[in-house]
């Protein structure tokens, strides 16, 4: 499996060291990578104290990894509201909306590539530091990004599936 944040929470996998039936796979802790994002935002400015997060409405969020995701974000000291837009229409609304004016950084942690240039310069023209989960957020115009390089992800997928054609037993591949 790949792209999916938490293997065990949606009862994929058993854990991560054994995760027992016939799924293995790579994950990345969301909740973590989303503190890294912020603690990078933290280093460019120190006074960061609102965050607006962009996420995709379509990806559904089950309510611990929300509550996780609220208490990492907490113990860095820094305020977010959850800002959803799937299209552009919806980023107008949200750009117009009171999340984002007093935002002091964007985050967008999981998101469609669909929008990422509009959220990009709409950032960029207010001077919002952004950061985005991959480098193809960059590429696209946003000002930083952190989190596994999807390149590295295929090939380690590849990886995994060649051992599995090998014989070896994905109940027995740690995730």
């Amino acid at each position: 499996m790949v792209g999916v944040a938490d293997p065990v929470e949606t009862g994929l996998i058993a854990s991560l060291g054994r995760p027992g039936g016939n799924v293995t796979r790579l994950a990345v802790p969301f909740e973590q990578l989303v503190a890294k994002h912020i603690e990078l935002l933290k280093e460019i400015n120190p006074a960061l104290a609102h965050v607006a997060i962009f996420w995709n409405p379509e990806l559904e969020v089950p309510a611990p990894r929300r509550e996780r995701l609220e208490a990492a974000v907490r113990r860095l000291a820094v305020r977010f509201d959850v800002v959803e837009a799937q299209t552009a229409q919806d980023l107008a609304k949200a750009f117009s909306g009171p999340a984002v004016g007093r935002a002091d950084a964007l985050l967008l942690p999981e998101y469609s590539v669909l929008v990422r240039k509009e959220i990009s310069l709409f950032a960029l023209g207010r001077r919002l530091p952004t950061v985005g989960s991959d480098r193809f957020f960059v590429q696209g115009g946003g000002f930083m990004s952190y989190g596994p390089d999807p390149t590295f992800v295929a090939e380690r997928a590849a990886a995994y599936t060649g051992k599995l054609l090998r014989g070896a037993k994905a109940q027995d591949m740690p995730v």
